[in-house]
Order: C-alpha cells, then structure tokens, then sequence
C-alpha cells in the first residue's frame, strides 16, 4: 500500500513517482530480509563478543563508500544506490554468519533442535520488544513524513544530513554501552546489583566524557564540517542543528539505562 501510495504521501514530481515506487519496494524487502538476521548481534551478546561485532561493522563502513562511489561514478541512481544498499547488507550478514560457524562449530540452527518451550516463553516479550521498536522507527521518521508531505522532499535532504550526522555521533558513543552489555546480563543474571551498579555508573562518565567534548566542537565549527561533508548548500541551519546535539547529548545520558 505505501509503495503504491508513494504521490499521496508526499510531493514527489509525477517523473519521480515510478523511481520512489520501486526504492520504497527495495527497502520494505531489504527490511524484511535482514531484520531476522538481527539475532546474530543477540548470539554475540550471549558469546560476550560485542566488539567483534563492531570490528565486522567497521570493516564494512570502506567497503559500502567505494561500491556508493563506483555506482554513482558509473552512472547509477537512486534505485541503484537502494538495491545496492540492500545486496551489501544481505551478504554483510551471510560473510558474519559464516565466520561464527567457523568460531563455534557447536553453534547450529535446524529445526530439528527447535524448543517449544523456550519459544512460548519468548512469545509475548518479544512481540513486546517488535512493537517498541516498530513504533520508535516510526516516531524517528516522522519528521521526514511531515516535511515531504507539507514541504517538499528535496528539503528532506538537509535535515537528514544534519540528524544523521549526529545520529553517528551518538552511535560511535554508544557503542562503549552496547560492548558492556553483556557483563551488565551476567550480573544481573548472578544477582550481583552493586556491581551492575558500578558498571552502570562508569558506562554513563565515560559516555558522557566522550560525547561532551565532540558536542561542544560540533557547537562551534559543525557547519564547516558537514559543509565539507556535502557540500556547503546542505547546511540545515544552527537551530535545527543544535537541537540535534542537545538530542545528541541527552541520549548518550540516558542510553545505558536500557543497555
């Protein structure tokens, strides 16, 4: 229905609108494709080997700039840029899936090996999980609705500089949390409070202590670089912008909590 919808939703040129449709279509499957694959990260968290996780992300960061610089330089559009997106992704998770066979060998999926128990008990949290998720994808995304709705979508594009610009930020810092995780299940699971106390503690100075000093740089010279980054007609303003690094700066308070 969304892809079909695609002009109702938002002011897209009548040119445009087939491009959109087919894009739209590519990441709905990417979505649909890649979100099981989700439980190889859970698998890591329980193997205590978050950052090997984040070194596989790391590695795929050049590898996703040079396939982006090729197509674009060879020609290729939008649907290009969404089906290459999407191809990368699906073999991201194929090469990760075959290294941890390869690390644990006793690791397997069959269906002979399925626990109708333990999936029951699983149900209703994750459904619960599935929606919280769902819905905060949406709520995050809703700002572009309303722009392409009520604005135009070519103004999506210098908002989406700024926020995803300081989305990274945020990510490169959370990923001090996401490596603690792990040690924040083991003891909770061993019912060892104080120590989840203390290492909850330290997860919230050294997050804080790593995204002040990038906010307070971003504060004064964020515009050169994004600027730099894209060009200097993709500046979104400084309100805009320093709303994003107070969003910056609070979710990295607030993001170990959950972890």
């Amino acid at each position: 229905m969304a892809v079909w919808g695609v002009e109702r939703f938002f002011k897209v040129t009548p040119s445009f609108v087939h491009t959109a449709q087919i894009s739209l279509a590519v990441a709905i499957l990417q979505f649909a494709l890649l979100m099981p694959m989700g439980i190889i990260k859970q698998i890591q968290n329980g193997f205590q080997d978050v950052y090997q996780h984040n070194i596989w992300l790391i590695g795929q960061v050049p590898v996703n700039v040079v396939a982006t610089v090729l197509v674009l330089k060879a020609g290729g559009g939008l649907f290009a840029l969404v089906t290459l997106n999407c191809v990368l992704s699906f073999l991201y998770y194929l090469m990760l899936w075959w290294w941890m066979w390869m690390k644990y060998p006793s690791l397997r999926v069959h269906r002979l090996i399925f626990d109708k128990s333990i999936f029951k008990k699983m149900v209703s949290p994750s459904l619960h999980y599935f929606v919280l998720r769902l819905g905060g994808t949406m709520i995050s995304n809703t700002d572009s609705l309303v722009i392409g709705t009520f604005l135009s979508v070519s103004l999506i594009a210098a908002y989406s500089v700024a926020y995803k610009f300081c989305q990274q930020v945020a990510n490169l810092i959370w990923n001090v949390a996401d490596n603690l995780f792990p040690f924040f299940t083991e003891a909770y699971a061993l019912g060892d409070f104080d120590r989840l106390k203390t290492m909850h503690a330290k997860s919230v100075k050294i997050t804080m202590a790593l995204t002040l000093p990038l906010v307070v740089y971003l504060a004064f010279f964020g515009r050169q670089v994004i600027e730099l980054w894209v060009g200097k007609t993709n500046f979104v303003g400084w309100s805009i912008f320093y709303v994003f690094l107070a969003m910056t700066l609070s979710s990295s308070w607030t993001y170990p909590a959950p972890s």
